[in-house]
């Protein structure tokens, strides 16, 4: 359900691009404006869905796994976890990098205190 609700929401976004793209667009300064107003709100709304509560990296920050040492709960886990190379489903496509383990896991905890304010 987030995948096609976050589909809409990117979908409509473009429709909206249509006409500033093909007005102001075609000048150099009117297409970097709308190039980032609107590449930046598709990212807000990946990141948005992605962290909501059974969004993907949600799952990810929450998912208990283990290691050659021993099992990690979550949030744990995904800190401490490679950038590459994990068999697992989760990871399989991603390059879980310093930078995106901190945004996920801050934005998926935040999303678990609003939900259940």
């Amino acid at each position: 359900m987030i995948d096609i609700t976050e589909d809409l929401f990117i979908g409509t976004l473009n429709a909206f691009e249509i006409v500033p793209d093909a007005t102001i667009g075609n000048f150099e300064a009117g297409r970097k404006l709308t190039t980032k107003i609107f590449d930046n709100g598709q990212l807000a709304i990946n990141y948005i869905s992605d962290v909501l509560p059974t969004g993907e990296a949600w799952l990810r920050v929450h998912s208990f796994g283990t290691d050659a040492t021993n099992r990690n709960l979550p949030v744990l886990f995904n800190i401490k976890s490679p950038q590459q190379g994990l068999d697992d489903i989760r990871w399989e496509s991603i390059r879980n990098t310093p930078f995106r383990k901190a945004i996920e896991t801050v934005g998926s905890i935040a999303a678990n205190f609003l939900f259940f304010l």
